[in-house]
């Protein structure tokens, strides 16, 4: 039996989030202060990430890209149905201040900027097989990427929302 505790993994460093955006001094007051709590979020949500469980795998099959992709190629359509749901509940917070009549609502829609989601996809074998090697000393138990989707937020606040969503069933 293959086992892998999670402390083996380590938290989202919130400086990932700094990668490809604008600089932290070109970003309105609002941006400021909703990067800021998506930073302070997703530090406490990953600080929570801790079990002691431990995974388990019955078989000698199961350190391979085979039965790793096979997993992942299962979880890819639940990983949209998540994505999709995120979206929607997201798509229900405000976009300005709270709507009070008919005139605000209708502006609140118009500004809602859609969110992108590119869809599940497995890894391909040659890609993984080199991150495994390079990063995980060939467990492929120890990949938790082979299966990945994206969303693409075009505010902050969009992405603190999504973030509360997350947190509060985490």
């Amino acid at each position: 039996v293959d086992t892998l505790s999670s402390d083996e993994y380590e938290p989202l460093n919130t400086t990932q989030m700094d990668v490809e955006m604008k600089q932290l001094d070109e970003l309105s007051a609002v941006e400021t202060e909703y990067y800021s709590k998506c930073k302070s979020l997703v530090f406490i949500m990953t600080s929570a990430m801790h079990t002691d469980k431990l995974l388990q795998h019955d078989n000698s099959h199961a350190n391979s890209y085979q039965y790793c992709s096979e997993i992942a190629e299962v979880c890819s359509d639940h990983v949209n149905e998540l994505m999709t749901k995120l979206v929607s509940a997201v798509k229900r917070f405000p976009t300005q201040h709270e709507a009070t009549d008919d005139d605000t609502k209708d502006s609140n829609e118009k500004d809602m900027v859609e969110i992108l989601i590119m869809n599940a996809s497995i890894k391909e074998q040659e890609t993984a097989q080199k991150e495994v090697d390079t990063l995980y000393d060939g467990n492929w138990l120890r990949m938790v990427d082979l299966c990945s989707s994206k969303m693409i937020f075009h505010s902050f606040k969009e992405l603190y929302f999504m973030l509360l969503i997350l947190a509060k069933y985490n």
